[in-house]
C-alpha cells in the first residue's frame, strides 16, 4: 500500500521542486515536531491524535503491548546502566518507570566548586508523554544553589520548561546537573565579589553538612 507524504515544498504550485535535502529536512520536522492542530492532511492529524491518546492511556494502565517509542524510559535505563555519565547514576525507583532516583557527585577540587566532595541524591518524576514533556527534578539532598528552590528542592532550569526538546534525554540532563555542580555560575556571574564569597561559603557549608560522605 503506497502512502503519500504531503509536504508544502513539494506542491506543484511552488513551481520548482526544492532540493532533496530541503525536502528531507521538511519530512524530518514532520516526524520530530508534528503539528496536528495545523495539519496539511486533516485525516492524518486525526489519526495521530487518536493514536497518541490511546498510547498514553495504555501506558497509564500498564499495558504490556505499548508502542516502542513509548518505552523510551526503559531504553534510557539500559543505556545509563551500561554507560552512565561520569559521576552520575540513575534508575527507576522500585521498578516504577515514572519515578527515578539519581545520584550526582560533586567535583574533587574544592578550589573550583563549593560542592566538592558532596554526593547529591535527586528524584525525577517523568510525565506520561515523555519525551514530549520534560521530567520534574527535585533534590532530595539539601543543597544551596541558585537554581534549586530551598523549600522544595525543585530544580528550575529553562531546559526543564520552555527550552525542553524531545532530543534531550535523562543522561544529558544528568550531565547538565553535574556541570552546575562542577562549575557553578550563580546568577550568571552577576553577583558582586562580596556576594560571591558569601554564596560560596554558604554552599560549601551546606555541602559539608548535608552531602559530604567522606
Amino acid at each position: 500500500m503506497e502512502r503519500e507524504i504531503c509536504v508544502e515544498g513539494e506542491k506543484p504550485r511552488c513551481g520548482i521542486l526544492k532540493k532533496l535535502n530541503t525536502v528531507l529536512l521538511c519530512i524530518k520536522s514532520l516526524l520530530t515536531s508534528p503539528k496536528p492542530d495545523d495539519p496539511l492532511v486533516p485525516d492524518a492529524a486525526k489519526l495521530y491524535k487518536l493514536d497518541k491518546k490511546k498510547t498514553i492511556k495504555q501506558r497509564q494502565n500498564g499495558h504490556e503491548n505499548m508502542p516502542c517509542d513509548m518505552c523510551s524510559t526503559e531504553i534510557e535505563h539500559l543505556e545509563i546502566s551500561k554507560d552512565p555519565p561520569p559521576g552520575c547514576s540513575a534508575g527507576p525507583l522500585d521498578d516504577n518507570i515514572f519515578i527515578w532516583e539519581a545520584m550526582v557527585a560533586g567535583p574533587y577540587d574544592d578550589r573550583k566548586s563549593p560542592y566538592a566532595g558532596g554526593v547529591f541524591f535527586l528524584q525525577m518524576t517523568i510525565p506520561n508523554d515523555y519525551p514530549y514533556r520534560p521530567p520534574t527534578v527535585k533534590f532530595l539532598t539539601e543543597i544551596y544553589h541558585p537554581y534549586v528552590e530551598h523549600s522544595s528542592g525543585k530544580l528550575s532550569l529553562n531546559i526543564l520548561s520552555s527550552r525542553w526538546s524531545p532530543d534531550l534525554t535523562i543522561s544529558k540532563l544528568l550531565i547538565c546537573i553535574k556541570t552546575l555542580l562542577d562549575s557553578p555560575d550563580p546568577n550568571g556571574g552577576k553577583l558582586s565579589l562580596s556576594d560571591s564569597f558569601t554564596y560560596n561559603r554558604t554552599a560549601a557549608d551546606w555541602t559539608r553538612k548535608y552531602a559530604d560522605v567522606r
